[in-house]
């Protein structure tokens, strides 16, 4: 199996220890995500929906991928063994590799100012309140990606307007340079965000 196609190689190594972090009696995690503040005052979220459909629907873990993860994580860690087989082990046996999760988000597209909440998730199985905030990072990383891509467009946009030339943007779609595809890890949405982007 290619790691890229591993579910639990997603997360940042600090994650693959928390579990052991959370106090025993925690049943429920409730996370929320937003954008706390940086270079933009509005935050372009795009692109959650293609990361839950890749990654996060259906039956994502197996046997196989705890085995591999296992492996991997105990050389990550010099031999430490911190890796939650027996957590990813109980999602696999007892919801058939499905994760547990409910995820809540503003419309795809949104254009919102940051400081607001873009998407929460929480654990419906009170024995994995650790899963909640495994897939952070994947599910944060598109969204930066939105962010960055739309402030070159819209100033292009701009630009345009002011030269009184805005009908050239819906002849020729290609004269917006796709500053996404040099980032974007996912081949899949490249193309379609930038130009998409452009019109929001």
């Amino acid at each position: 199996m290619e790691p890229v196609d591993n579910v639990l190689y997603l997360a940042d190594s600090y994650k693959v220890t928390h579990y052991n972090q959370y106090p025993p009696l925690i049943t429920s995690v409730y996370s929320y995500f937003e954008c706390r503040g940086g270079k933009f005052e509005q935050v372009c979220f795009f692109g959650l929906q293609y990361i839950l459909k890749r990654w996060m629907v259906g039956q994502v873990v197996n046997h196989a991928m705890i085995d591999e993860a296992k492996e991997f994580y105990k050389q990550h860690f010099g031999g430490l063994d911190v890796f939650n087989e027996s957590g990813w082990r109980y999602i696999v046996d007892n919801h058939n590799g499905m994760l547990p999760l409910r995820i809540k988000a503003v419309p795809e597209g949104s254009v919102i100012p940051y400081k607001n909440v873009l998407f929460t998730v929480e654990n419906t199985d009170p024995c994995v309140a650790w899963l909640t905030n495994w897939f952070e990072v994947c599910c944060l990383n598109v969204v930066k990606l939105a962010v960055l891509a739309r402030k070159p467009i819209t100033s292009i946009l701009l630009v345009f307007i002011w030269t009184s030339f805005p009908e050239i943007l819906f002849v020729n779609s290609e004269n917006l340079p796709d500053y996404l595809q040099r980032g974007c890890r996912e081949n899949v949405i490249k193309f379609f965000l930038v130009r998409w982007l452009a019109y929001r």
